[in-house]
């Protein structure tokens, strides 16, 4: 045999991939001759090695750029896919790090009996997931571009109120001051005021284009109206739960789904006896930001309410947040909202505050999205206040 092109066995076959933009390593063992091989291929060699192959393969993948497309690909051509965790890969290896070693130990995991894979996630479940991680860089560039801004300004002794727009108010004053005085370096400031508000004015439309959008994505997704009668969840929280969901079929139970979010603390221990830890960085970032920033909202509000007439006293959230600090009650409240946005998925139900423990039903707030709620239409005002309290 002198290429992997000719590889022409009708019997299932294990193969290990190394995935990358224009070279593949491919690894797998000649049933007929027992022969292992490892070698490269081509994007174009490797869709053929995947195409005219008589037998059903079984390709496993390490899951990263490009898997889910491959993935795809291989199940439209009748193979079966396993892509594996990448620390799985690396817990394997015990070489120096090559596209050679890389394919073995792929092709090593997808032998171990109780290998954990991931789902293959399809084109719109990724689209979303890009969306919703381009509002949240161009969030970050935004807050960039106005500390650099701040920071222009506090050198000449100036200082900026709190706000992109307190902020955008007092640049366009002090740019006129300036031009006015008109001073040597006055025009210099003027230049970088003038271009840095413009560009927060553009991050703010295209800001307001994208949650504009979500809004309605998420009115008319079924499964994401359900998770916006959670109490505090608002359309960018409930698409990126969808999206990191996909599909609840995908999790054994809730607590896995929690865990798979990354909100279930580590623990490490010997001999029976176990210690926890903290909050792992495992997990998608932009769910675990937006869901951090629900439950703070929710846990400030049990907070303020808890005085009022007795209300929130004998909650779960109240009986937390007395015997653990701000962030652990927060994280735990993160914790129970995966859980009961599984459920919800899991059992075709909204949300219902006798069923659930969260105990914030008395709690009277715009952003709470009851169940009579579930089919009718957002306003705009509502809807601006979601993407405000979301942002």
């Amino acid at each position: 045999m002198t290429t992997a092109l000719s590889f022409q066995e009708k019997s299932p076959l294990f193969v290990g991939v190394d995935l990358a933009k224009s070279v593949f390593q491919v690894a797998y063992q000649n049933p007929k001759s027992s022969r292992f091989c490892n070698r490269q291929l081509t994007r174009k060699e490797f869709r053929r090695f995947l195409t005219e192959h008589q037998g059903s393969l079984c390709v496993g993948m390490e899951a990263c750029g490009s898997a889910h497309y491959w993935g795809r690909e291989c199940v439209k051509m009748g193979h079966e896919v396993r892509i594996l965790p990448a620390i799985t890969v690396k817990y394997i290896n015990q070489g120096n790090k090559d596209d050679r070693n890389d394919a073995h130990c792929i092709w090593q995991a997808m032998h171990l009996p109780s290998i954990k894979t991931v789902k293959i996630r399809d084109e719109s479940n990724q689209a979303l997931m890009s969306l919703l991680k381009l509002r949240d860089l161009i969030i970050k560039q935004k807050t960039q571009l106005q500390n650099n801004l701040r920071g222009c300004f506090y050198e000449q002794g100036v200082i900026c109120g709190s706000g992109s727009e307190s902020l955008i108010e007092t640049a366009e004053a002090q740019v006129k001051e300036l031009r006015e005085e008109n001073k040597e370096w006055s025009e210099l400031i003027a230049k970088v005021s003038i271009c840095a508000i413009g560009l927060i004015k553009g991050q703010a439309k295209q800001l307001q284009t994208i949650d504009e959008y979500i809004t309605k994505y998420t009115q008319e997704n079924e499964s994401c109206r359900k998770l916006m009668t959670i109490p505090y969840v608002g359309p960018v929280t409930a698409a990126a739960l969808y999206a990191v969901m996909f599909d609840p079929g995908n999790f054994k139970n809730a607590r896995q789904f929690a865990a798979y979010a990354g909100f279930a603390p580590t623990h490490t221990g010997t001999g029976g006896r176990i210690t926890m830890g903290g909050i792992p960085l495992k997990g998608n970032p932009v769910l675990k930001r937006v869901l951090y920033q629900v439950c703070l909202s929710l846990y400030s509000r049990n907070k303020r309410m808890k005085n009022q007439a007795g209300q929130n006293e004998n909650t779960w959230l109240a009986r937390l947040s007395r015997r653990l600090p701000v962030k652990k009650t927060v994280c735990a409240a993160a914790d129970k909202i995966c859980r009961i946005a599984w459920a919800l998925l899991h059992n075709g139900e909204c949300y219902a505050d006798e069923k659930s423990t969260l105990g914030i039903a008395r709690i009277k707030s715009k952003r709470i999205m009851r169940r009579h709620m579930y089919d009718s239409i957002i306003t705009l005002s509502e809807e601006a206040e979601d993407n405000k309290y979301n942002r």
